[in-house]
């Protein structure tokens, strides 16, 4: 019988690495899940969210698989070495990873004038440098190991200026830039690869109502209002790309989660 294949989701207590973790789940992978919140009750937010690890790991068991949860925190780069390490030593593989976990703090909502540099290096930190270094890592195993796909959530806010300021509706520029720098790495990979054993790509999931979202009293009207989906539309999108041969064309691209979807057939129609 073939290996079963595992997976390596960040931020996977909830919202779109939650739901990302259950489809690639039904697809027949065992899933790594890391986060901050591994607990029921843990709150690592401004305001009360639903969701933790435990919680992500019992439906991944339920349908069947096997769950590995890491506490992760994307400012404390030792624990990233560390989650890579554990996995290494109980399961010795990782055949996809995806690079969900977003920095949540301060300097994400604050004006120019008003960003400090020790905020703007805890973006950084949080969006850019934490993923590199989880990137470098998959990059040197899975092409010891035959091969891999990794994936990169970005966002549109680095492409698009804001139509207002950031406390208006609006975005930052710490986050924009820093989801920005993000983006420039699946394309730089795939030339210094050399090789497509490895596959990289950018997933721009669209404006999606996740359970923070939802606790700040945005619904499915809101969502609707602005072209929004469900956390599921861009975790179908991201099973896709980790077990179809028709993904290849996507090495080193944008792909985005609801253009896609609707395209290909992966989701049915939310709108």
């Amino acid at each position: 019988m073939p290996e079963t294949k595992i997976a390596f989701v960040t931020g996977a207590s909830r919202g779109i690495g939650k739901a990302t973790a259950l489809a690639l789940a039904e697809r027949g992978f065992d899933l790594v899940l890391s986060a901050r919140t591994v607990s029921r009750g843990e709150q690592h937010h401004d305001i009360a969210v639903p969701g933790s690890l435990e919680e992500t790991a019992e439906l991944v068991r339920a349908a069947g698989r096997q769950a590995l949860t890491l506490p992760m925190d994307l400012l404390q780069p030792a624990t990233l070495e560390a989650c890579w390490a554990q996995v290494m030593h109980e399961w010795g593989r990782v055949d996809v990873l995806i690079n969900n976990a977003v920095y949540q703090g301060e300097g994400t909502l604050t004006r120019v004038l008003d960003l400090r540099e020790e905020d703007l290096q805890r973006v950084f930190q949080g969006n850019v440098f934490a993923q590199v270094k989880l990137t470098q890592l998959a990059l040197r195993h899975m092409q010891a190991h035959g091969g891999g796909r990794i994936m990169n959530l970005v966002s549109d806010s680095a492409m698009l200026a804001p139509v207002a300021p950031v406390d208006r509706g609006g975005w930052s520029f710490a986050y924009a830039a820093s989801k920005a720098a993000l983006q420039v790495l699946a394309g730089i990979v795939k030339v210094e690869l050399e090789s497509d054993e490895v596959l990289v790509f950018n997933v721009e999931p669209g404006l999606v109502l996740t359970e923070a979202m939802q606790e700040r009293g945005m619904d499915e009207a809101f969502a609707s209002r602005w072209g929004g989906a469900p956390p599921s539309v861009p975790a179908a999108v991201m099973a896709w790309l980790a077990t179809d041969a028709g993904a290849r064309e996507f090495h080193g691209e944008l792909v985005s989660a609801q253009r896609t979807a609707l395209k290909r057939g992966l989701h049915a129609d939310w709108r």
